[in-house]
């Protein structure tokens, strides 16, 4: 809904953030970074116009974190069962019990197999990111670069500044 509007007079959009804090938009192009932020939208007659909230954290950041949440206590489990047990803790067992649709070919989940099997308890999911909601990232940068942002700004707001590491300079969204 909010993607076809061309006049932003009464179009009024606010963040969540121990409160609600309204947000200057004047065009697609300011409302560009905030589609994932996107929780709620209301909309009336053209004298109310539309009303839409912003969440704190990025729903892609949100869904992923609980995947990887997910898994880290499915591997953190079945590592208990194992030290209970007293058996050894098995690499392709651990795959199993966290992978739905491949056989662990991604490299979060054998990276999150090893860290439990050598950390136990300890092991975080701290610096791992799945591939699918890193395309979702990617694909907002190539949105935000063809209208006109920077690509180290667009870069830094859809991937975070922890992961600069990974933009080259010259990127702009094409590659």
């Amino acid at each position: 809904m909010i993607h076809k509007v061309t006049d932003f007079s009464n179009v009024r959009i606010y963040a969540a953030n121990n409160g609600l804090i309204p947000l200057r938009i004047d065009s697609q192009k300011d409302l560009m970074p905030y589609y994932p932020y996107l929780i709620t939208s209301m909309s009336s007659s053209k004298e109310d116009g539309i009303d839409a909230h912003l969440s704190e954290r990025s729903y892609i950041d949100i869904e992923e974190e609980d995947r990887l949440k997910w898994r880290l206590n499915q591997l953190k489990k079945y590592y208990r069962r194992c030290k209970r047990n007293h058996e050894p803790f098995d690499d392709k067992e651990a795959i199993k019990k966290i992978c739905v649709w491949n056989n662990g070919e991604e490299n979060y989940e054998t990276e999150l197999v090893k860290r439990v099997k050598y950390a136990g308890e300890r092991a975080t999911y701290d610096g791992l990111h799945i591939p699918m909601f890193d395309a979702s990232r990617k694909r907002l940068f190539e949105d935000m670069v063809d209208a006109g942002y920077n690509g180290l700004r667009a870069w830094t707001w859809c991937f975070g500044w922890r992961r600069l590491v990974e933009f080259d300079g010259n990127n702009d969204g094409k590659n």
